[in-house]
């Protein structure tokens, strides 16, 4: 598979609608928005919702919010999510993990400047960014299978696979299917999403969204939250398979 980069995603998409199933599937959605490596305040979302009687069929989650997924999707009990979360372990690993490699603000202006200034022209996302994460990680949750337990949450993770490589940065860009939607998820799941057409798109026609989606059931939940964080610009992208 190609390099995955995050995209901000606003969504539709048609998890109780496909037009291939009859009949709904899920009952009820919970979409969780990125911002940020903060995986304890997905998990306190879902935590919450579970309390008050409101439990998900299925989790969406993109951006930061993927990492909480993962582990919600590792831990059944709301109260051991909380506990590996805030354990030394967990910590150590986004410490070593995660690396600043140049000044925020300073580098992002001057890409954002560059792309603004070369609208035509595809940007360089594979190096100089301000975050460095390894394009793998080690394993880091007991369960990184996506779930399909009975009583559990089915778990759907965003990102976006870039259709171009770092030898084509500076380059002319021709067409409009720079970036597709790609959703990982379990093999059941994944039979609703198959064909889902991309919202995004519909949404901004003349943007560089591929119309099509693709649907991924044999990355793990690391490897997918791995692909959606990658913010293009700030982090460098990842490589599944």
């Amino acid at each position: 598979m190609k390099l995955l980069f995050a995209v901000l995603l606003v969504l539709a998409v048609g998890l109780t609608t496909h037009a291939a199933v009859p009949q709904k599937k899920f009952k009820r959605a919970l979409i969780l928005s990125g911002g940020g490596i903060t995986p304890g305040v997905s998990i306190g979302i879902i935590n919450g919702a579970e309390a008050a009687g409101f439990q998900p069929d299925v989790i969406i989650a993109v951006c930061g919010s993927s990492m909480g997924a993962a582990i919600a999707n590792s831990f059944r009990n709301p109260d051991s999510r909380i506990d590996f979360a805030r354990s030394p372990r967990f910590h150590d690993f986004l410490m070593n993990v995660v690396r600043i490699e140049t000044p925020f603000a300073l580098t992002m202006m001057s890409k954002f400047n560059e792309a603004e200034a070369n609208p035509g022209i595809l940007p360089q996302l594979f190096s100089g960014n301000v975050l460095s994460v390894p394009e793998r990680v080690g394993r880091i949750l007991p369960r990184e299978k996506f779930s399909t337990a009975e009583g559990s949450p089915r778990i759907v993770i965003l990102a976006a696979r870039a259709r171009f490589g770092a030898s084509d940065a500076g380059m002319a860009m021709t067409g409009q299917s720079l970036f597709r939607t790609v959703f990982f998820t379990d093999p059941d799941t994944a039979t609703v999403l198959r064909g889902v057409r991309s919202p995004i798109r519909a949404q901004f026609p003349e943007s560089f969204i591929d119309p099509r989606t693709s649907v991924v059931t044999t990355a793990t939940t690391i490897e997918a939250s791995r692909a959606s964080i990658s913010d293009p610009f700030l982090m460098n992208p990842g490589r599944v398979g």
